[in-house]
C-alpha cells in the first residue's frame, strides 16, 4: 500500500497518460495552491 501512496502520479495529481500541457496545468495549479497555503482538492485524489 506504501508503494500506491507514494506514487509521484498520484502524489501530484498527474494521470499517466496526460500530454505535457495537462502536466503543466497541474504544476501551474499546485503551484497557486502553494501560495495560498491552501490544501490540494483533486478529483483524482482517492483515499484508500
Amino acid at each position: 500500500m506504501k508503494l500506491i501512496h507514494s506514487n509521484p502520479y498520484r502524489t501530484l495529481g498527474i494521470l499517466v497518460g496526460a500530454t505535457a500541457r495537462e502536466k503543466e496545468r497541474q504544476i501551474k495549479r499546485l503551484k497557486q495552491f502553494i501560495e495560498a497555503e491552501t490544501g490540494r482538492r483533486d478529483p483524482l485524489n482517492i483515499v484508500y
